[in-house]
């Protein structure tokens, strides 16, 4: 099992093209600076010191180092998002009008002038440049990720409480669910985590060998927490490993990275168990 294709860990991706300084330290060219934002653990907030706390906006832009076009920004904790220009100035605000609005836990372009939205709630959704609400999807839970591939079609985790005597003979597994939708929000593609594992022997052993937590709780068996696809051939040394369209996903409680193809509905590579403890946000190499 090939080894060289993803780099895992605790780490946040950033694609802030501005470097903000999370303890005052650094300044532009300063290689400091830049490491620690590139190791950033997985963390969704930090204790800034006494001198940075009435500073806003951008407050370090190294134009020769920094990535060119604009931000769009958004906190889990607080409804929108705003679209900010390389100088933190606000070229667009995205609006929550729903009757009950929910805090947006992440949001992602889904072609011209329109957005996908996934709140706190599992509620996902798709809006345009104005904030009209396009296509919802209520009564389901997403949860961790989406990721729109380039057809604009949307890849979503649902997580789906049910029995799987496979997993918990008696218990009720929380059991995430890959789906396609099309970029109207339609279902056009489920494939089952409990399924998935069965395809591969290694990956059913993997996840047979869990220590189950006590009996009175639920089974997160999977806790998938990343979601992306490839949108063309992946190639090493002449040799196609990955085909485009194939999905990669993390499953976190499995200690797991897995490839997916979606038109047999196998998994087609797998690394992670034994090596990895509780994954986030695998990425492909250049």
């Amino acid at each position: 099992m090939k080894r060289l294709f993803v780099i895992v860990g605790l780490v946040a991706v950033l694609t802030l093209g501005a470097w903000l300084l999370l303890s005052g330290g650094g300044r532009p060219g300063d290689e400091r600076a830049v490491d620690s934002l590139r190791t950033l653990p997985y963390v969704t907030w930090t204790e800034v010191s006494e001198e940075d706390l009435l500073k806003n906006g951008v407050v370090t832009w190294d134009q020769e180092r920094a990535s060119e076009g604009v931000n769009l920004f958004s906190v889990d904790s607080a409804p929108g998002a705003l679209l900010l220009d390389m100088a933190g100035n606000r070229i667009l605000e995205l609006e929550d009008r729903r009757d009950e609005p929910g805090n947006w836990k992440l949001i992602e372009p889904a072609g011209p002038d329109t957005f996908t939205v996934l709140d706190t709630d599992g509620v996902i959704f798709g809006l345009d440049a104005r904030s009209r609400i396009s296509w919802t999807r209520e009564g389901e839970f997403f949860h961790h990720d989406f990721h729109v591939d380039e057809e604009d079609n949307v890849w979503a985790i649902e997580r789906i409480v049910m029995k799987v005597p496979a997993i918990a003979n008696v218990r009720k597994v929380w059991n995430d669910h890959i789906v396609k939708l099309s970029p109207e929000g339609e279902r056009l593609l489920v494939m089952a985590s409990s399924d998935l594992i069965l395809t591969d022997p290694v990956v059913e052993e993997i996840q047979q060998n869990q220590e189950l937590p006590p009996l009175d709780l639920e089974v997160d068996a999977f806790h998938t927490n990343t979601i992306w696809t490839f949108a063309e051939d992946v190639v090493r040394d002449g040799e196609t490993v990955f085909h485009a369209g194939h999905v990669m996903v993390c499953w976190r409680n499995m200690d797991t990275i897995a490839v997916i193809d979606p038109e047999t509905e196998t998994v087609v590579w797998h690394w992670g168990a034994g090596e990895l403890d509780r994954p986030h946000h695998p990425t492909l190499l250049d």
